[in-house]
Parts: C-alpha cells; sequence; structure tokens
C-alpha cells in the first residue's frame, strides 16, 4: 500500500512516475498492477461545436496526434571530420506547448488548441481499492514464474527500502501487506527448528543408554557430517534447500543415527570380550556391516521409485523428499562404517578391553529389569502358543484393513492460515461504479466477521479480490476455524447476492494476484492439487462438460448444479464459466453506405465518441521524465453513450451532411462469448 499526505490522485501520480518503473526493473517481476486513484495523464478535453463545424471527429483528432508522435527512426549516418555520427528523427511532445501546436485539420492549419483545452490531470478510473472501507492505493507485484520466489521477496524489499528513502520528500511511505514468501520462509525456519530440537532429542535418548559423553559425541557426530555431505548431492541433481527437502533431511535424521548406534554397539560388545581397541574395532565392523549396509539399502528401495515417478506432482514430491532422504542415508551408511570406527579407536586404543568397557559404562542388562521381565514374559507366551499367536495376528491384521477402507484419501484438511482470498465475479456489463457500490456493501457484511482484522478489496469492472486477514488468535474470538469461517461467510454473501459468483479458487480469466485457481479447462490447478496431495486444502471435484453447443452445455450444467447441491456432503457448488458482456451488434447496410457514400471508417469515428475517453497511442515526454499518457475527452457527457439515442447517432459523410446511423445499419441486441 502507499500512504501519504494529499489526495489519492496525487498519491497515484508520484507512485507513476516513481515507483511503478523502479519495480518493474527487479529480476523476476513480471509486471505491476496499480489499484486505486486516478493514473498521471494529459488531458486534452475536446470542444463537440468545433469539431463538428470542422467535420472532425475524436478519432481524427487521434490519429493526428499519433502521427505527429512518431517512433524514433534511424535515417543514416553522416560524417564530419573522423567522427562518424548517426541520425534518428525524434518527433516527441516535449512539453504541452508542443502539443498545442499540433495541426488536426489540412484547411488553414488548424491547431489542436483551437479545438481543445489541454491540461495536466488524470484519466478515468479503471480500478478501486479499498482498505477496511476506505480507498488506498494499492501495488500488487506479479512473479515471473521462473523466478525464486524467497530471492524476488528480498530483492524486492530493499527496493521497497530505498524507495521509501527517495520518497520521505513526498510524504509518502511503502508498506508490505502481504508477502507471499514469507509462509514459505516461516515453515523453512520452523522445520529446521524442530529437526534441530528432534536431533536433540536423539542424542538426549542416546545419552541414557550410553551414559558416556564422549560416545554420545561421537554418534551426534554423524549427523552434521552426515547432512553436510549429502548436500553435494543436492547440488548435483539441482535440488535447492526448501520446505520439502529439509522435510526429507528431518526424516533422515533419526535413521541416520541408527546405523551408528549398531556400529557402536557392536565394538563395545568386542571390548567386553577382552579385545584390545583395534581388534574390537575391525571386528565389530566386519560383523555388521552386511546387517547395516542390508538395512540402509532396504529404507532406500522404498524411497527411490518415487524420484522416477511419472506423475508431475508425485515426482516433484519424490525428487526432492526421497533425493534428501537417499542421499542422506547413504552418506550415513559410509560415515557409520567408516568414521565411527575410527573415532572409537582413537577414543580406546590407550586402553585394554575390558578396561575400556568399563569405561564407556558397557555392561550387561540385568535380567531383574521390569522391561526385561515383561519382554521375557510376552515371548515366552508367543513361543508356548504358537497358535493362538497367529490366530491373533491374523485377526488384527484383518481389523487393520477394514478400518484402512474407512479412512478417506481425498478427505483434505483446511490449513489453519491467518489471511485467505475470496473472489468474486460480477455479471457482465458491470460498470466501475456499480462495482464500487457492490464492494462497499460487501465491506460492510464483513465487518459483522469478527475473526477479521483487516479488510482489502480491488474493484474492477469483472471481479472483486478480498483479501482478508484473520487476527492472531481468531479461533479463540468465537471458536471456529479457517474451513468453519470460510463456510459461514460463503453461505451468507451466496444469500444475499443472488446474482454474483463466489469463489475462493481464483476465477478463470482473472489477472489478480494470490489466489488459487484451475487451469481454465475444468482441471484441478497445480498448487490446490498439489495440496490436495498433500491431504490439506477445501476438498472439491470437478466435472467436465464437453460438446459442441454451448447452450446445451449451460442447460446441463445449471441441471447438475441444482442436483449436486441438495447432496448433504456439499457444501456449494458453481459452474465455472464466464457470462457473455451484453453487446450491440452493427449490420450495416452496405448498399446504404454506398448511396450516402459512408465508409466504414467514418463510423468508426463517430462511435469514437461513445467511450468517456480514448487513450492515445502517443505519449508527453519531458525531459529526464517518464512518459505521460495523453487522453481525448469529450467536452460534454455525450448523449449517445445511452442505448435509445445510439440509432440518432450522426455520421460524416463523403460529399458533405451527416447521416443517422439507423440509416446505415440495424442494431440487434445480443451476448458476447
Amino acid at each position: 500500500q502507499a500512504r501519504g499526505e494529499g489526495s489519492l490522485d496525487q498519491i497515484r501520480r508520484v507512485i507513476d512516475s516513481k515507483v511503478t518503473p523502479q519495480l518493474e526493473s527487479i529480476d523476476g517481476v513480471a509486471s505491476v498492477n496499480i489499484y486505486g486513484g486516478r493514473q498521471h495523464s494529459v488531458e486534452v478535453e475536446l470542444d463537440d461545436d468545433q469539431l463538428q463545424s470542422l467535420g472532425l471527429t475524436m478519432a481524427d483528432v487521434s490519429n493526428r496526434i499519433t502521427q505527429a508522435a512518431r517512433p524514433r527512426r534511424f535515417l543514416g549516418q553522416v560524417e564530419s571530420g573522423r567522427r562518424r555520427s548517426f541520425v534518428h528523427m525524434v518527433s516527441d511532445f516535449s512539453d504541452i506547448e508542443a502539443l498545442e501546436r499540433t495541426v488536426v485539420a489540412d484547411s488553414g492549419s488548424i491547431p489542436l488548441s483551437h479545438v481543445a483545452t489541454i491540461r495536466d490531470g488524470g484519466a478515468e478510473r479503471e480500478s478501486i481499492s479499498l482498505v477496511n472501507g476506505m480507498e488506498a492505493i494499492a501495488i500488487s507485484l506479479v512473479r515471473d514464474r521462473e523466478a525464486n520466489l524467497i530471492k524476488l521477496s528480498q530483492a524486492s524489499r530493499d527496493a521497497i527500502a530505498d524507495l521509501n528513502e527517495d520518497l520521505m520528500s513526498d510524504g509518502i511511505e511503502l508498506v508490505i501487506k502481504y508477502d507471499s514468501a514469507e509462509p514459505i520462509e516461516e515453515n523453512i525456519d520452523a522445520i529446521q527448528q524442530l529437526a534441530l530440537f528432534g536431533g536433540v532429542l536423539a542424542i538426549a535418548v542416546l545419552w541414557v543408554f550410553l551414559r558416556n559423553l564422549r560416545l554420545v559425541a561421537i554418534v551426534a557426530a554423524a549427523v552434521p557430517v552426515s547432512v553436510l555431505i549429502a548436500l553435494n548431492f543436492f547440488y548435483a541433481f539441482d535440488i535447492s534447500l526448501n520446505t520439502l527437502s529439509l522435510v526429507g533431511i528431518a526424516i533422515a535424521v533419526g535413521m541416520l543415527l541408527d546405523n551408528s548406534v549398531v556400529v557402536l554397539e557392536n565394538i563395545y560388545r568386542q571390548l567386553a570380550r577382552g579385545q584390545d581397541a583395534f581388534q574390537a574395532v575391525v571386528a565389530g565392523v566386519r560383523e555388521v556391516w552386511r546387517a547395516v549396509t542390508a538395512a540402509t539399502l532396504t529404507t532406500v528401495c522404498v524411497f527411490l521409485p518415487f524420484v522416477f515417478s511419472d506423475n508431475f506432482l508425485v515426482g516433484t514430491l519424490g525428487r526432492h523428499v526421497g533425493i534428501s532422504v537417499v542421499s542422506t542415508l547413504l552418506v550415513s551408511l559410509v560415515v557409520a562404517v567408516l568414521l565411527i570406527p575410527v573415532f572409537a579407536y582413537r577414543l580406546f586404543r590407550r586402553q585394554d578391553g575390558a578396561a575400556a568397557a568399563r569405561a564407556v559404562g558397557f555392561h550387561r542388562v540385568s535380567q531383574r529389569h521390569r522391561l526385561v521381565q515383561m519382554y521375557s514374559l510376552l515371548l515366552k507366551s508367543c513361543l508356548r502358543y504358537p497358535t493362538r499367536t497367529l490366530v491373533i495376528s491374523f485377526l488384527v491384521f484383518f481389523v487393520s484393513v477394514l478400518l484402512c477402507l474407512g479412512v478417506s484419501v481425498n478427505a483434505g484438511q483446511e490449513a489453519e492460515l491467518e489471511s485467505f482470498d475470496l473472489y468474486v465475479t460480477l455479471p457482465g456489463g458491470t460498470t466501475l461504479e456499480v462495482a464500487d457500490e457492490i464492494a462497499r456493501d460487501l465491506d460492510v457484511r464483513l465487518q459483522r466477521v469478527e475473526e477479521l482484522a483487516e479488510r482489502r478489496i480491488s474493484v474492477d469492472e469483472k471481479t472483486l479480490h478480498l483479501s482478508l486477514d484473520l487476527q492472531e488468535s481468531f479461533y479463540d474470538v468465537a471458536g471456529r476455524n479457517l474451513a468453519a469461517i470460510k463456510e459461514d461467510l460463503h453461505r451468507d454473501l451466496r444469500g444475499a447476492y443472488r446474482s454474483l459468483r463466489f469463489s475462493y479458487s481464483q476465477p478463470v480469466g482473472s489477472l489478480g494476484g494470490g489466489g488459487r485457481g484451475g487451469d481454465g479447462g475444468g482441471n484441478i490447478g497445480g498448487e490446490q492439487a498439489f495440496q490436495r496431495l498433500l491431504g490439506i486444502g477445501s476438498t472439491s471435484e470437478h466435472v467436465s462438460l464437453r460438446g459442441s453447443d454451448l447452450g446445451m452445455l449451460r442447460t446441463i450444467a445449471d441441471d447438475l448444479k441444482y442436483n449436486i447441491e441438495r447432496l448433504s456432503t456439499v457444501s456449494y457448488a458453481y459452474i465455472r464459466i464466464d457470462a457473455g458482456e451484453p453487446q450491440i451488434d452493427l449490420h450495416l447496410d452496405h448498399a446504404a453506405l454506398s448511396y450516402f457514400g459512408v465508409d466504414e471508417q467514418a463510423i468508426n469515428g463517430a462511435l469514437t465518441g461513445l467511450q468517456p475517453q480514448v487513450r492515445t497511442a502517443a505519449q508527453l515526454r519531458p525531459p529526464d521524465a517518464e512518459g505521460v499518457d495523453i487522453v481525448l475527452k469529450s467536452g460534454e457527457v455525450p448523449v449517445s453513450r445511452r442505448v435509445d439515442d445510439l440509432y440518432a447517432l450522426q455520421v460524416s459523410a463523403a460529399g458533405g451532411g451527416t447521416v443517422p446511423l439507423s440509416q446505415l445499419a440495424s442494431l440487434r441486441h445480443s451476448d458476447g462469448y
């Protein structure tokens, strides 16, 4: 958000001239969208009476301005002494006076200032941004799909910090309200902390059994050594330290200690038999290396097939998690059979076997130990009654199978995030003013949701993008989780606005950032499918209808929607298709065009006046400043903007005079695609 002193238009002018170019230059930013305020432009307010007297239209003036400001062109080269220079033709408007001198009519060389008033101003609003019901300037950065999100976030934050220093003189500050990289960074930090804590707990368990600080340190050394060496495999397979790879390392941390413990324990056993350190190490490793290798490879074989999966999502998950687990375990195997024996030999080489065993606290577990007694009793019972043991095992197996069949593999769990997006698709033909009214009414309803901390709405003529932030302890407010809040909100809004379509996923064709949606063909979007693969996110099903008759498909879809919503297991359903924009088709009468001497270009020029503003292809380019768009506006509100007066629109004829549009074309109401 851009906050500061002055009106929204003044803030928008500073944002357009200073902020937008700097943000667009960040490597990895695909586009910068500005919501709210009026874009800085040069307004050319035309005198309709003067235009009519000269037989000109708004389209004619726009073409003249565009021709006068032709792009920079290379003309050739000249030589002066031993220096060669390239010659370019520059025809830019450097100031408003140059624009005023532009000739718009050949008869009498009439300048633009004769038929228009030119001033520095702003274009008509094309979007609106609301924050807690108040208008604001919102800036949305859309990243390139190939850009690293975390690196781009840091680069954007650095650029915004530099911009805030430059904007202090203008009294404007840029405030970051949402950063999609923050949840990822928080997840990575949480995984790192949990993995570290889990490693400490594993070492604590070793202390309980070994009771020797030096031995615990030897086994604990296998963790950082294995992880750091395994990072070489990450580099070789082009895997970064992300959430998935860190989860794989965390899984492998507990397993990689097993190999070291088994090798070290067998060395202890050899020491207890009275062998010297060298013999004990060699014999201890020789006896268990096959078993340790087999145990490690069996675990590796479980994760290895996922790396070569043809499914993209499974392959992505298996590649990052699988390679991190496999590489860490393979390195831990080498560490267990080579590094751990070296450490043990260095520790015990100056002591005889019995003394070394006593030094490390190695002793036989007493048969009077309660856990040993319980295990012995259970083992003897199973051996004494083998038939009963097998029957009980089979019963437990079949009960487990029945329980597994009752578990749904598609039951997703809503992730407890502190923010979510809501998209509202407006009916076709909705104006920006009506969209603004709907957005403000929605904001009033959202104020009733006690869990919301901030409400941000981006408004355009097609969709409303609502970004809603929850309070830190929102569950304590009314005892509702995120899924319950979204379901109650969706039910309330659907009941109040029957003509609107609400969705928590980005609609087809929407350009707003921050959403999750499909691919436009009824398939699950990549991010949504990945969440479903992990068992998180809302559970949804998609039905695709294909055929050549769109009207029939829409009728079938309406019937399906009605019946599906009656199911008790379905919260809501919606048809994923954009409604056609209402339009008026002009069917030209070519015989009438020929009779009155009117061509299609004249009709295009007359219809240009229907638009509230026309943005020309030219720009005003002051020295050492960004270009400013030149916008044409009618001096009066054209009555022909009403549908009833469209028939009376006057079209200039080649032989002079005008002809009403109703004499040249028939107007038919229809719906767009």
